[in-house]
């Protein structure tokens, strides 16, 4: 064969491989497969989840345990102890037996463990949201491991469901994983009894998209655009059953009347759930002016806008581009992109409705009145912080400069004037989009605010940390602190 024909039978070769490849990937079990990544982790191979002191953890400072969804998936969890209550309770940790298997809900609810945090007042709470391995992979138990470092700082972790340890295992599914988080976050409020205002949801990667997700349904009522989604959040009001204002309650079974809108997750559980009712921020039995008490912060790292956004771009491990090599027919791409995609994410349009929503109120004749009522509750505010770093190759850093952007265009869309909002960068005040574009590969901070309705969207942009390291760099130990109010 002559230089050219070799030539021309590679390429025809690798085009022919990677038409195969696309076809396989429209298929939703592949695709899922390929997105999500859920079977590659080396839990049971070489890595023993239920012995922490093998990731570096003292003792009887990580607590395995599970939690039964209403749809009966069985969810892996750790309860890490922060060193600060390590230290006050050693004795007791050091001389107890260690778990050799995950405790049930019902014996972890009666643990130590559960009792370190539910009876400590200053007790802060980090819920952790990854994708692909298991919870323990890679750059995540150091990530734990700095985190348990600051004060009080209790950190709650879990595999999906068919991730790790977590079972039963079909494909996972954006409606999947939402109820998961959804479960989690139910459990952390409602029977750890954790006031959201001492809670900090921490997402990474595909995480930015579940927590979001979760988060909008906490804050929202069940406001989720996809079908499938079931098991509602219970949502801490800022007014309970006293109807004071500022009186922060979270009720008990007991404490509730009958209300057609309660309903149960499973037939022998008494944990009610607010049903989707929009815009269900206020309910039968609050005070009229009461809404979800949002969680302290919500942290993104490294997030993208939507799925479909991101996967013109995406590479699998950095090698396998999915639909880059289509940038030549965009029509195709376009065709694809539009219906083929099974899982959307839409991260981007979550966060519009969250921020556009809080401290907005309906009052007569349908109009929308802006109201001052983050006053009802002190400290009672909207907090999203955002960050990316320049040099991450999974997920473009200009995914993380889009959704704010795209957070900043919606409200001043939506308030037609940037009279009432607060927009702050290193440059001074407001600036272009371009301009702002232009220095997405520079170390930057933006805010944006909006005071009457305690909203606060920040941006920040790192130097380094690629896609995982970032994790473990100071700039999200201070998101954290930040979030706290530290």
């Amino acid at each position: 064969m002559t230089p050219g024909e070799i030539t021309y039978t590679v390429l025809l070769s690798i085009g022919g491989t990677y038409v195969v490849f696309l076809a396989a990937l429209l298929h939703p079990n592949v695709q899922r497969f390929a997105v999500y990544a859920n079977k590659f982790h080396t839990a049971g191979w070489w890595h023993n989840l239920n012995d922490p002191e093998s990731f570096g953890f003292s003792r009887n400072q990580v607590q395995p345990f599970t939690l039964q969804t209403h749809d009966n998936a069985t969810l892996y969890a750790w309860h890490i102890l922060p060193l600060t209550t390590y230290e006050k309770q050693s004795t007791i940790l050091r001389n107890s037996p260690v778990t050799k298997s995950p405790l049930t809900k019902a014996e972890f609810t009666q643990s130590a463990h559960f009792n370190f945090l539910k009876d400590d007042p200053d007790a802060k709470v980090v819920i952790i949201h990854g994708n692909a391995g298991h919870l323990a992979q890679t750059h995540r138990h150091p990530t734990f491991r700095l985190l348990s470092t600051l004060p009080n700082t209790h950190i709650l972790t879990l595999d999906y469901r068919s991730y790790g340890l977590s079972h039963p295992s079909p494909q996972p599914t954006e409606a999947g994983l939402i109820t998961d988080g959804t479960a989690f976050l139910n459990f952390v409020l409602y029977d750890m009894g954790v006031n959201p205002k001492n809670v900090v949801i921490l997402g990474q990667s595909l995480g930015t998209a579940v927590a979001t997700a979760v988060c909008e349904k906490y804050l929202l009522g069940g406001q989720n655009d996809i079908g499938g989604v079931d098991g509602n959040i219970e949502r801490v009001l800022e007014n309970g059953e006293s109807g004071i204002d500022g009186d922060i309650t979270t009720t008990t079974a007991s404490m509730r009347p009958t209300d057609p809108t309660l309903i149960p997750v499973t037939p022998d559980e008494q944990t009610p759930l607010i049903a989707p009712s929009p815009p269900a921020i206020n309910t039968s039995h609050s005070h009229p002016h009461s809404r979800p008490i949002p969680p302290a912060s919500l942290i993104l790292v490294a997030p993208f806008i939507t799925m479909p956004s991101l996967l013109p771009a995406y590479s699998i491990l950095h090698l396998i581009p999915i639909l880059s090599p289509l940038r030549i027919f965009p029509s195709v791409q376009k065709y694809i992109l539009n219906h083929f995609v099974c899982d959307h994410w839409d991260t981007l349009g979550r966060l519009q409705r969250m921020v556009g929503e809080f401290g907005v109120e309906n009052v007569g004749g349908g109009r929308e009145r802006e109201r001052e009522i983050a006053a009802v509750v002190e400290g009672s505010k909207l907090d999203v912080q955002i960050l990316h770093a320049r040099d991450d190759w999974d997920i473009p850093v200009l995914q993380g400069v889009g959704l704010f952007e795209g957070i900043v265009a919606s409200q001043i869309e939506r308030s037609g004037t940037t009279r009432d909002v607060v927009w702050r960068n290193g440059d001074g005040v407001g600036g272009s989009s371009s301009s702002r574009r232009s220095k997405a590969k520079e170390a930057r901070v933006e805010v944006f605010e909006i005071p009457e309705r305690a909203v606060r969207v920040r941006l920040e942009i790192v130097r380094f940390g690629a896609h995982n390291d970032v994790m473990m760099y100071s700039p999200v130990m201070l998101a954290v602190m930040r979030g706290f109010g530290v």
